[in-house]
């Protein structure tokens, strides 16, 4: 969205990238340089008027998807039922229930109202 906004929406992908990591800053340029990317040659002549192959690290969408797996780890599924099965009754019973409403999404029942 905010590539759109300051028309750069339409500039190349390598650039778009280059946007994306400036305004991310250093600490996460130290992060996106440990991801490990593939590397594709390009196809055809080099001479030819196909459109350059664009890298996988210059790919804004796939920069942004990585950071996005990076920032979101797998869940737990053991560790988030423990949490849900040791859950503590402290304020009102409807809290409590909002409570582990909220924590059986967490949890993967295969029929989490009845869990309730």
């Amino acid at each position: 969205m905010y590539i759109n906004s300051i028309g750069y929406g339409n500039k190349p992908k390598d650039e778009q990238a280059a946007l994306i990591l400036h305004c991310a800053g250093e600490d996460a340029i130290e992060v996106y340089n440990t991801f490990e990317w593939p590397e594709i040659e390009a196809s055809g002549s080099s001479g030819s008027s196909s459109p350059p192959v664009v890298q996988p690290k210059d790919d804004a969408k796939d920069i942004l998807k990585r950071f996005h797996n990076y920032c979101n780890p797998r869940k737990n599924v053991v560790y988030e039922r423990f949490k849900f099965w040791t859950t503590r009754m402290v304020n009102s019973f409807d809290n409590f229930i909002t409570e582990l409403r909220t924590k059986t999404k967490a949890c993967d029942f295969i029929a989490s109202d009845e869990m309730l």
